[in-house]
């Protein structure tokens, strides 16, 4: 088990709830809160967990213009800004391959899928 899965556990056997455990685990995972990406990667998962059956975490680019209307923004720069986020999180560090298991760049839709099965495994 890698470290950030441990502190996702620790937190979670804390009483957090998983609308608290959403922004923790992004810091967690190294997402830095001063990006905008940030905020449009936990809008877009808020709104994948509220809109989705549990098990069921189907990635649809349509979330990119979900975003975009909340933040009066055009989808690609909120699809650029997730990704800069992604990025930025995991440069000179190895992507834990228990939470994300891919070689290479981790792509947006990766990211958010990995978050979700962690994020569902704590709760």
């Amino acid at each position: 088990m890698s470290a950030e899965m441990e502190r996702v556990m620790y937190l979670r056997n804390k009483g957090f709830k998983r609308s608290e455990l959403v922004p923790k685990l992004l810091n967690i995972m190294g997402i830095d809160n001063h990006l905008i990406g940030y905020y449009y990667l936990k809008d877009a998962i808020f709104h994948i967990i509220n809109t989705t059956s549990t098990g069921s975490y189907a990635f649809y680019d349509g979330i990119y213009w979900y975003v975009a209307t909340l933040y009066n923004t055009n989808a690609a720069n909120v699809k650029y800004q997730m990704q800069y986020a992604v990025d930025n999180a995991f440069i000179g560090k190895v992507v834990p391959t228990d939470i994300f298991p891919v070689y290479g760049n981790l792509s947006t839709h990766q990211f958010i899928e990995g978050f979700l099965k962690t994020l569902e495994k704590s709760c």
